[in-house]
């Protein structure tokens, strides 16, 4: 397996990257390369942010083949239309909770994959968990030899729902790698002990909307497999 996914857009700088000029905001995006896919999951808030991000960590926006949008909040869809001027070649995987305006208009600019309730195999290593609610957000499972990557945008269905999804639609399959917001800013300590006991995964980068308290503890809980989000990041297994 060959993934490499470079966080672009997050709450904070990651503390371990020293390049100036990086900026953080309220949002998430990260640009996945996983054997010959370069994916772009998420926008942002801002897609001039993004795009210096992007830029000063050396990621090519017109590279990318997809973008994945994992729901309808301004701060994972707005910076969309700056990839589209960067790359108007690039196809879009959207959850039909999409205004349907919105969508239409995505359609007149370039290819348009909607993924509705039920979970999708892409292709063979690229797939959705289907659309849950509330707030109407998917996640990207990828599929690779070493078990099951997950990311999420914010989970406001909950981590642990798009994992139970991710298991029932490859019950032999490990899920090895999971990262994103994990909304859990608003969890008492019990309702994250209770969400943490239910997490199927070796490594784990919560980041986002997961919440500073809901961090600490799974960083306490994993330890070592805990690995640190913020802008720059890059998470490379071999």
């Amino acid at each position: 397996m060959s993934l490499k996914i470079t966080i672009l857009f997050d709450n904070y700088l990651s503390p371990e990257v020293n390049i100036k000029g990086l900026k953080a905001m309220w949002g998430f995006s990260a640009f996945i390369e996983f054997e010959s896919y370069k994916i772009l999951f998420d926008t942002g808030s801002n897609g001039r942010v993004l795009k210096n991000n992007a830029r000063l960590l050396g990621i090519d926006l017109a590279q990318a083949q997809k973008l994945f949008i994992s729901h309808p909040h301004w701060d994972h869809i707005g910076g969309w239309d700056t990839v589209l001027e960067e790359n108007p070649q690039i196809s879009l995987i959207v959850p039909n909770s999409l205004s349907s305006h919105l969508i239409e208009d995505m359609k007149r600019l370039t290819e348009v994959y909607v993924v509705d309730t039920d979970p999708e195999h892409i292709d063979i290593h690229l797939h959705s968990t289907g659309v849950m609610y509330p707030e109407g957000e998917h996640a990207l499972i990828l599929n690779t030899g070493k078990g099951l990557v997950l990311i999420a945008g914010c989970s406001h269905p909950r981590i642990e729902n798009f994992m139970d999804r991710a298991k029932q639609m490859f019950p032999d399959k490990q899920i090895f790698y999971v990262i994103g917001g994990f909304h859990m800013l608003h969890d008492t300590a019990d309702q994250i002990i209770q969400s943490l006991a239910r997490f199927d995964t070796k490594f784990i980068t919560p980041t986002h909307c997961t919440g500073q308290l809901a961090t600490d503890m799974i960083k306490n809980r994993y330890g070592d497999f805990f690995i640190q989000g913020g802008v720059g990041k890059q998470i490379v297994f071999d």
